[in-house]
């Protein structure tokens, strides 16, 4: 197939992207490379549709209970217990 005959995809930029949806073009460039959403070449960026999509699905905001969170008990210790280790460790270097 000769070049003339292809159609090359449409790209934005991550400015345009950005703009469009009221994001930071420094934090939407983060987030593609992040996730590899994105085409590189030299310093240049851009995005195609599939890569955008990648960016919002990966930016989509997750409930705890969507995201496999365990409600009940647990056998992972809470964050309170490793605070009163800590205090209690405080206390005993401070009475030294």
């Amino acid at each position: 197939m000769k070049y003339e005959e292809r159609e090359l995809p449409a790209v934005f930029s991550p400015e345009e992207v950005a703009a469009h949806f009221g994001w930071s073009p420094r934090r939407l460039r983060a987030k593609a490379r992040e996730i590899g959403a994105c085409r590189v070449l030299g310093n240049r960026m851009v995005l195609t549709a599939e890569d955008v999509d990648a960016i919002l699905e990966a930016s989509r905001w997750r409930s705890g209970s969507s995201i496999g969170m365990v409600t009940g008990k647990s056998r992972v210790r809470s964050k309170g217990s490793d605070t009163r280790e800590a205090l209690n460790l405080l206390r005993k270097i401070e009475r030294r």
